[in-house]
């Protein structure tokens, strides 16, 4: 008994000793990386997840993934991170999206010494690296293309956010800015088509909702959502559904539907490799990356040009 009560009390010392190495700020003498992504519930984060992990499988980098679909979520994933356990080290860096993180919430992990890459999203923390789409510019786009193509002047133009998307509400104001007509919010539960389905039905329901003329739906699959619960109502008032992302799925039905304006605003999701390869070369050379800035514009996509998009060998 003596002896277990010894190997346990090792045991604590040694996690205890592990624990405030990290709580003390000390340097992360690991070359684990995190991915802090969202939910891959959505098929663009979940393209973006696999392309993060098959990158840093080919480079032998070890890392901890977890996808998360609210802040609270994301944060349990965060803490199991940045301190390690017997089981497992901490991250030295982690690659994060944002998912409405409080700024005091993810400085705590730099002031540790663990490097953060923000992916698709701009948090006003000290980070290492920044690879992103140009989201103001893509909601600016979205919203110009939408200020064309009223059926009305007096119509209303419907925006869903998503909750817990920081990224959607960027676009968001880049639309608004452009539109001078009735603005309508409603807020969808999460990036899939089921819950851009269901914000539609919800928005056709509303008082006001023989009024809109044009949807900003900014994700993809909200967008495919929407087209369905215009379909099912068989809704002729609406005439223009904007999504953003440049999945296939919507790319075709932008290139092929009759009868409404469709366009979105494109961002691979491929180009998280960039941030693996970042976090790679940090952990194993502790080399900076040369830029602390990567951004990447998001054309905008409509019938005219939605063929030139247009490929089945993408994952997305």
């Amino acid at each position: 008994m003596k002896r277990l009560l010894n190997y346990i009390a090792t045991i604590s010392l040694v996690g205890l000793t592990l624990t405030t190495g990290c709580l003390k700020g000390e340097e992360v003498n690991t070359t684990r990386i995190g991915l802090a992504l969202s939910s891959a519930g959505n098929s663009w984060w979940h393209t973006a997840t696999y392309y993060a992990v098959t990158q840093a499988s080919s480079l032998q980098q070890p890392y901890f993934l977890a996808n998360a679909d609210s802040a609270s979520q994301q944060q349990i994933q965060l803490t199991a991170m940045a301190y390690p356990t017997l089981q497992q080290e901490a991250c030295k860096a982690i690659i994060l999206s944002d998912l409405g993180q409080s700024v005091d919430s993810i400085q705590k992990y730099i002031d540790m010494g663990i490097d953060i890459i923000l992916f698709d999203c701009n948090i006003p923390v000290d980070y290492t690296c920044r690879i992103s789409g140009n989201n103001a510019a893509a909601g600016k786009a979205a919203g110009e293309f939408i200020r064309t193509h009223l059926p009305d002047p007096a119509t209303t133009t419907l925006i869903i956010q998503v909750q817990d998307s920081p990224v959607g509400t960027t676009r968001a104001e880049g639309c608004k800015a452009q539109l001078t007509t009735p603005v309508m919010e409603v807020t969808s539960k999460a990036y899939t088509q089921a819950a851009g389905r269901k914000a539609m039905e919800e928005a056709l329901a509303a008082a006001d909702g023989a009024q809109i003329g044009a949807v900003y739906a900014t994700d993809d699959d909200v967008a495919i959502g929407v087209l369905t619960a215009l379909q099912e109502a068989e809704n002729t008032t609406v005439k223009t559904v904007v999504g953003c992302g440049g999945s296939q799925t919507f790319l075709l039905l932008i290139h092929t539907t009759a009868g409404l304006n469709l366009a979105t605003t494109v961002y691979s999701p491929e180009s998280i490799e960039q941030c693996v390869d970042i976090a790679n070369t940090l952990t194993i050379q502790g080399t900076q990356p040369a830029q602390k800035e990567y951004i990447t514009e998001m054309p905008l996509v409509d019938r005219n040009n939605a063929a030139d998009y247009i490929n089945p060998a993408s994952r997305y």
